[in-house]
């Protein structure tokens, strides 16, 4: 799968105190929320005027609350349509903080080196490749001997910056991809009963180091 590179945004609002204190609450994207909890810590330590509140709840919560005026800034892994800017009579500054990548993650104890072509990991996103050992998955591992159990595909189950981007990915690589699910932050994945959903990233993330079969995107 190739590298997907996003650009990461803060959209900050415009606002005065009354004192010299400055207490900023934001919310949004799970994905970075690692550097930037440690980026708000190391900044506290070096002002004592300022605190810095993060809340990781997904891109799509967090431009929401930005827009209803409940947190000061929001982070997405994609930036404000002119829809959603409409919405904010002040406006916004649209800020490109760090890169990261998208990425499918896997949890099989007796394979390390696991290869799958774009063909098949987006069946295996549609619902149509269910099973580890699946010829066309054995095709393109020779001498590995895939477990004959079920694909556990973990998404998320909030409005997410990393599903549109992946959801993306998908329609552009494959057909049927694009005519029945296409691209979105919540995309209507397959309705399979290995199919599982998990909040933000660290809930997938926590799903798969407990289930030996998951494939999860992160």
């Amino acid at each position: 799968m190739p590298s997907t590179w996003i650009v990461l945004l803060l959209f900050t609002s415009f606002f005065a105190h009354g004192s010299n204190f400055v207490h900023l609450n934001g919310s949004g994207a799970s994905f970075p929320e690692p550097i930037y909890q440690k980026w708000f810590k190391d900044f506290s330590y070096r002002d004592n005027d300022a605190r810095i509140n993060y809340e990781a709840v997904g891109s799509g919560d967090g431009i929401s609350q930005f827009i209803n005026g409940d947190v000061d800034f929001a982070v997405s892994d994609l930036a404000m349509s002119d829809e959603q800017l409409s919405y904010l009579e002040q406006g916004a500054l649209m800020v490109p903080l760090i890169a990261g990548q998208v990425s499918l993650m896997y949890s099989l104890p007796s394979v390390s080196d696991l290869k799958l072509s774009r063909d098949v990991y987006s069946r295996i996103f549609l619902g149509e490749i269910q099973y580890w050992d699946h010829p066309d998955i054995q095709t393109s591992n020779p001498g590995i001997q895939l477990p004959a159990t079920p694909i556990s595909v973990v998404v998320r189950s909030d409005a997410s910056g990393s599903s549109f981007l992946f959801s993306n990915h998908l329609a552009l690589v494959s057909e049927s991809f694009r005519n029945n699910v296409g691209a979105s932050k919540l995309p209507e994945w397959s309705d399979q009963p290995y199919f599982l959903s998990a909040l933000h990233n660290q809930g997938g993330h926590s799903f798969c180091a407990s289930d030996r079969g998951c494939y999860w995107l992160c």
